[in-house]
């Protein structure tokens, strides 16, 4: 990748709360303000978490160099710097009363102690809302896309065509782009041109990392199977099926058989391991801040990373223990490794096959077809 034009890394972190606009906004993170609360002008998410963290006497250590930058985006990224501003602020500690929650006054005095849930996983939770909201839309462009399918019921998946498979992948990236931009904090503040080159790589991989995933929903035990995308899989043992709509079928499998036993492969390295959502969904923000980091050629979004692998080892200790917890990381990280190889690999047989041949020229022209015919 090429890198872009030199600019600070925290550039777009920067709230200007310079002028009238002051009052407007939450002191700490920028975003719209409920009020005052605790004599300082600030939104509700950031007052409840500075009178959860005073009524817990809790205490947070900053990753970096307790510094970090606060805005709506990434407010929970760093609780210790998010505490250090509400007190640097003037939030005031006295004016909090433990045994009474203003937002939700008690309905009787069975209610006399405070029950407060804050998620070990924050991070995580948002992105996983992202995650599912994208598995409900692919399925409704599946049914969009094939309408006569929609009534089949548990008959919906079916053996599908590498014509299909390119299809979808293209239509869906709508989505992906959605997930990323709205739930994959602080994705969306990445400047245009940026943001679409990081994006063109992680939707890559992210494609692949999805793929592998819907064999573990839909195909747990069935290692003969590779699911392409919601409704489709190809039969291990009848390939000719899936490359039937090619020009020349003998000639695409003949390049793509490599990779498509790779995949079936690392399928099976899935099933294995029963990855569950969570786990997918933390890969795929290692993927994304992999990506960016690469693009920048520097450690700026390194946080975020962190951030991710210490939820993701809490869920894992939690579902599995404390030293298969660690190591089932360790193996979940190597799937990362595996999908980078695989997506150089793929791309590695494209740009040999286009080149030795017209594999690829003739079904992207297809695809433009296709597409001015559905529009």
């Amino acid at each position: 990748m090429s890198s872009p034009e030199s600019c600070s890394s925290n550039d777009y972190l920067t709230i200007d709360f310079s002028g009238d606009d002051k009052a407007k906004v939450c002191q700490v993170c920028g975003a719209t303000p409920a009020g005052n609360h605790f004599d300082v002008v600030s939104c509700r998410p950031c007052s409840a978490f500075f009178r959860r963290t005073v009524v817990l006497k809790r205490n947070f250590t900053c990753k970096l160099k307790g510094n970090c930058p606060i805005n709506k985006n990434i407010r929970s990224i760093c609780s210790h710097c998010r505490f250090k501003k509400c007190v640097s602020l003037g939030m005031s500690k006295h004016n909090i009363n433990a045994n009474y929650d203003k937002a939700t006054p008690k309905e009787s005095s069975r209610n006399s102690t405070i029950s407060l849930k804050i998620s070990a996983t924050p991070l995580i939770d948002q992105m996983l809302e992202g995650y599912k909201k994208f598995d409900d839309d692919s399925k409704k462009l599946f049914f969009v896309c094939n309408p006569e399918e929609l009534f089949s019921g548990d008959k919906v998946f079916k053996p599908g065509t590498v014509f299909e498979y390119m299809v979808f992948n293209r239509s869906q990236n709508v989505y992906i782009w959605e997930m990323a931009t709205n739930h994959y904090p602080p994705f969306k503040d990445i400047v245009d041109k940026d943001r679409t080159t990081i994006f063109q790589s992680f939707g890559f991989r992210f494609t692949k990392l999805r793929t592998f995933a819907l064999n573990t929903q839909y195909f747990p035990d069935n290692h003969d199977r590779l699911v392409t995308h919601y409704g489709r899989y190809v039969d291990k043992h009848n390939q000719e099926e899936f490359f039937r709509t090619e020009i020349d079928p003998k000639q695409s499998m003949r390049i793509l058989m490599p990779i498509q036993i790779h995949m079936f492969q690392l399928a099976s390295k899935f099933r294995t391991l029963k990855v569950d959502e969570f786990e997918v969904v933390a890969l795929s923000g290692l993927l994304l801040w992999k990506e960016a980091n690469w693009y920048y050629q520097d450690s700026r979004y390194s946080f975020l990373i962190d951030q991710l692998l210490s939820e993701l080892t809490y869920h894992a200790k939690k579902n599995h223990g404390e030293t298969k917890g660690q190591v089932r990381v360790g193996q979940l990280c190597c799937i990362l490794r595996d999908i980078e190889e695989l997506a150089l690999t793929m791309l590695e047989a494209r740009f040999l096959g286009m080149f030795l041949s017209n594999y690829g020229v003739p079904r992207l022209g297809a695809l433009e077809k296709y597409k001015k015919e559905v529009t």
